[in-house]
């Protein structure tokens, strides 16, 4: 399979799933703020077609020897199974659905009442984003949540996370040989899919991945395990999984060289986005990268309509805050300054930075 087939199988597969989604949704009057979002056609096809330009930066990257090609091309990956693929989209018509109906109740906190009673979860977390089932808090919710999002860019998702990639490529390039392993760690891991594409490039890491929600962070065990089954190799050093908050990780202080970050703090109220800041900064060595790839900003793109009316369609309270949150003040505040690297930061609807800490 080529590249070119594989993006635009992946762009026209998730196009037609968010069509066959409204049709799921269609059992619920869809009043208010969703009926806007799946209806709005400048938003839509505005993703639609910025996915071409995410994928042509994938290549870019690929064509230059950044990364490698996306080991889900084979044809062994089950996501090319019947069985897998009718398993998800079920699972994503169901959520799809329950979302609408969420939406029209105005539903923002129906998450579990374990999760609302343990002093672990902070208040803000303790809520259905995106208008998802259980929020971040269930295994349905887990399952469903990478589909839901390819289905969103158009399939584009996984190109635009793996510009994370890039800064972490040139980090490790100019780093001096040494013989104790280099330790990465992702926060706000999510279903793992970022760490998978990691693990692809760079099989030598110490891998860690962190997450507050513990059904997120069972996916992500199990996406890696997959990856480890399907390339069929063994990586030196077995992934740790923790179950934490990260505005305090119990790991000790310069315990990681490299930190990633991928679509976590647009999700955080600006305190949050401080502590964590601060907590990385803590957490890594003299000399030690931080990646972080989260939602564009106002004035990145030409889509700055759209980035305003988003948060209000979707349940993302907080996203306002970050299309004007100051980088630079955020992370050097926190002691970091900026790695720069060539390639493009803004892809598409994602942006990447880097940061170190100063030796």
């Amino acid at each position: 399979m080529t590249f070119g087939f594989y993006s635009w199988l992946r762009s026209k597969a998730f196009a037609t799933l968010f069509l066959w989604a409204l049709w799921a949704a269609q059992g619920y009057r869809l009043g208010g703020g969703f009926n806007l979002l799946v209806t709005h056609p400048a938003f839509y096809f505005g993703l639609s077609l910025g996915s071409g330009e995410a994928f042509a930066s994938d290549w870019r990257n690929i064509e230059a020897g950044v990364y490698r090609l996306p080991y889900d091309m084979h044809l062994s990956h089950r996501q090319y199974s019947p069985a897998f693929v009718a398993d998800r989209v079920g699972r994503l018509m169901e959520a799809t659905a329950a979302a609408a109906a969420r939406a029209e109740r105005n539903g923002w906190d129906e998450v579990p009442t374990r999760f609302k009673e343990d002093a672990l979860y902070p208040e803000y977390y303790l809520r259905t984003f995106h208008w998802q089932s259980d929020g971040w808090l269930s295994d349905e919710s887990a399952a469903a949540y990478e589909a839901q999002t390819e289905m969103l860019f158009s399939g584009a998702q996984d190109a635009m996370q793996r510009q994370a990639l890039v800064p972490l490529h040139h980090w490790r390039a100019s780093q001096p040989a040494q013989s104790a392993p280099t330790r990465l760690m992702d926060v706000a891991c999510g279903t793992g899919r970022l760490l998978t594409f990691v693990a692809d490039n760079h099989p030598d890491l110490e891998l860690a991945a962190l997450d507050l929600s513990p059904h997120y962070l069972a996916a992500a065990r199990e996406n890696l395990a997959y990856h480890r089954q399907l390339v069929s190799t063994r990586a030196p050093h077995e992934p740790r999984f923790l179950h934490a908050n990260a505005e305090s990780v119990p790991e000790a202080d310069g315990s990681f060289d490299v930190l990633t970050c991928v679509y976590l703090f647009h999700e955080l109220p600006p305190h949050a986005r401080r502590a964590v800041a601060r907590e990385m900064y803590r957490l890594l060595r003299s000399g030690g990268l931080l990646v972080l790839s989260d939602s564009v900003q106002a004035g990145d793109t030409q889509l700055d309509g759209a980035l305003q009316w988003f948060p209000q369609q979707f349940h993302e309270p907080f996203y306002q805050s970050w299309l004007h949150t100051d980088q630079g003040v955020l992370f050097g505040s926190a002691g970091f300054e900026p790695f720069h690297f060539e390639e493009p930061a803004v892809v598409h609807v994602s942006k990447t930075t880097a940061w170190i800490k100063p030796r």
